[in-house]
């Protein structure tokens, strides 16, 4: 199902309404639980169950897809601390380390340059740079298509929420203008 098929059957589901029985809703609104859920007679109820499902799904998958993210790079960093003899916690420049994945193979390899004294091994050599590139490319293999996973996720959740809100096209923008700072 794309993108566009979910939104519309969100669209559907959030439109479509119905008048609830009367012996149900005076049922309803005599249990004690519902005290603060009163529905009033004659009042139109959304059916909005399914929406609710539908961004509870979403996000479970949102955090299996960070969860494999974080798995990757773990296990590509523990592969590099064995490689290199050294935990990256005690490199310099460990925070661009840690984000390998948003670098490229030459910010990484100048990174263990600059902290060569600190490691077991000579980051210029060319047999640790062929190792370090396989282990890179392999592992950049499983994260990209991860991360646009989760970036087409987190899309069409905000898309859902914009729907629940109603929000204009003009103010859709403003929201996401918003978050781009």
């Amino acid at each position: 199902m794309s993108k566009n098929n979910i939104l519309q059957f969100i669209d559907q589901r959030l439109k479509k309404q119905y008048n609830p029985d009367p012996g149900l809703l005076k049922k309803h609104n005599a249990d004690s639980l519902n005290k603060d859920f009163q529905i009033r007679e004659g009042e139109l109820v959304e059916q909005s169950d399914v929406v609710h499902d539908i961004l509870a799904f979403l996000a479970e998958k949102m955090i299996e897809y960070n969860k494999e993210k974080n798995k990757e790079i773990k296990g590509f960093l523990s592969w590099l601390e064995r490689e290199v003899g050294a935990k990256v916690e005690d490199l310099t420049g460990k925070t661009k380390i840690k984000k390998y994945h948003e670098n490229t193979l030459d910010d990484l390899i100048n990174i263990l340059k600059k902290n060569k004294k600190n490691l077991q091994i000579d980051p210029s050599r060319r047999n640790f740079q062929d190792k370090l590139s396989a282990e890179f490319d392999k592992s950049l293999q499983r994260l990209t298509p991860l991360k646009k996973k989760i970036k087409m996720t987190d899309h069409l959740i905000d898309q859902i929420v914009y729907k629940l809100y109603g929000l204009t096209g003009e103010e859709i923008k403003i929201v996401e203008k918003s978050f781009q700072k």
